[in-house]
């Protein structure tokens, strides 16, 4: 199942066939994830699409019987306690803070796409974005927290900082690109310029010696070239993606991350 298809008020409908009606998966909000009840839908789930996971008759054999036995009333609660209190914060830990390598604050995803067996690292991506390239066509990295550890707070204003000798195009052979998305929703900040990203086609500017600076901020900022600017959403926590189009080795062999999210002062 894939948590970032509903959120609060919404519904996610995955269709099983040409011929049946789509199925439709109770809304609930991040973080918190669906309880129990995700295993009242686990045979049509299942159903809904082939999988090419090499563990996934394994896995499927295990969602049944966990299915089988919320039928129980009494195994059914112990089942959304233990969803609730151990399993769901335990992934949602995994998924933002443990499943790549760290660096300056940014989780960088070194193993997705192909996932083969791993489902912790397959399931991570489906929860922050849905669904991801393979490793040598980009390498995505993810924070929610800034320099000193804080989490990302968009009324603040934030800069990312760039030699001239290590501009984000260097690490690259086709394009890079920043997202921001809020949290815990995880979807785009509404803003008066309807800009959501910056990338290599943005015609950010250079600072006179050559480095480059960014800025993440709920107002323009003085000084700052105004295609160098991020909009956050005021007093709203948020999350960034650095994506790297055909990273160059260096990347590919975790030795490059963004530069750490630095507050403005």
């Amino acid at each position: 199942m894939n948590p970032n298809l509903s959120v609060a008020n919404t519904e996610a409908w995955i269709a099983v066939d040409d011929n049946t009606p789509a199925l439709t998966i109770p809304a609930f909000e991040m973080p918190a994830l669906i309880g129990v009840g995700l295993f009242d839908l686990a045979e049509d789930l299942l159903k809904s699409a082939p999988d090419v996971s090499p563990i996934a008759a394994q896995l499927q054999a295990q969602v049944r019987a966990v299915a089988l036995a919320a039928k129980d009333p009494a195994q059914r609660a112990a089942i959304d306690q233990t969803l609730r209190d151990q399993v769901i914060p335990r992934f949602n830990r995994y998924a933002t803070q443990e499943a790549g390598l760290v660096g300056n604050n940014w989780l960088g995803t070194m193993v997705i796409g192909n996932y083969g067996e791993d489902f912790w690292i397959r399931s991570s991506a489906n929860l922050i974005g849905i669904w991801a390239n393979n490793t040598h066509e980009v390498i995505y990295f993810v924070t929610m927290r800034d320099a000193t550890g804080r989490p990302l707070d968009g009324g603040n204003t934030y800069e990312l900082n760039f030699p001239a000798d290590a501009l984000p195009q260097s690490v690259v052979n086709a394009f890079w690109w920043v997202h921001l998305v809020g949290v815990p929703d995880f979807m785009p900040v509404p803003n008066p310029i309807n800009r959501f990203a910056l990338s290599t086609y943005s015609n950010v500017k250079k600072n006179h010696d050559g480095s480059l600076t960014l800025v993440l901020s709920p107002n323009p900022v003085t000084g700052i070239p105004e295609a160098n600017w991020l909009p956050t959403a005021d007093v709203r926590p948020f999350s960034l993606t650095w994506r790297t189009y055909i990273p160059k080795e260096i990347v590919k062999q975790g030795k490059w991350f963004p530069p750490a999210v630095t507050i403005r002062y």
